[in-house]
């Protein structure tokens, strides 16, 4: 009588083992401004994201030579962006981009690359 005891709760225990998973929600990973300043001399940055009307994000940090920098602009929802990159040179470039589900499950980092002459983007796959 024990023996099948266990064996009916052995079977719904199997049952339901799985079904826990599919209602938790997907681990988001975190989307940076990776920085990564390409010159022989520091660089001063100011990072600015917005969507729409809307600022996401404004601050400014200081990148060592040929060293990289990670900003958390805080994007947790899908949608258009625009990117703003100032330099302390004077320089300044916008960069707009699309963020969707797959970019917010995986964690698709803006990789902003400051050499001497120029300012270059892309997004991490």
């Amino acid at each position: 009588m024990k023996r099948r005891s266990l064996l009916s709760l052995s079977i719904l225990l199997i049952q339901f083992a799985g079904c826990s998973t599919e209602t938790d929600p997907d681990v988001a990973e975190d989307i940076f401004v990776v920085l990564d300043n390409e010159s022989p001399e520091q660089a001063t940055v100011a990072v600015s994201v917005v969507t729409g009307d809307s600022s996401v994000f404004e601050g400014e940090t200081a990148v060592n030579p040929s060293n990289r920098k990670n900003v958390y602009p805080g994007i947790t929802d899908t949608g258009d962006y625009t990117l703003t990159i100032s330099l302390g040179d004077g320089r300044e470039q916008e960069y707009p981009f699309n963020i969707e589900e797959y970019d917010l499950r995986m964690g698709s980092n803006i990789i902003v690359s400051i050499n001497q002459t120029e300012i270059e983007f892309s997004i991490q796959e």
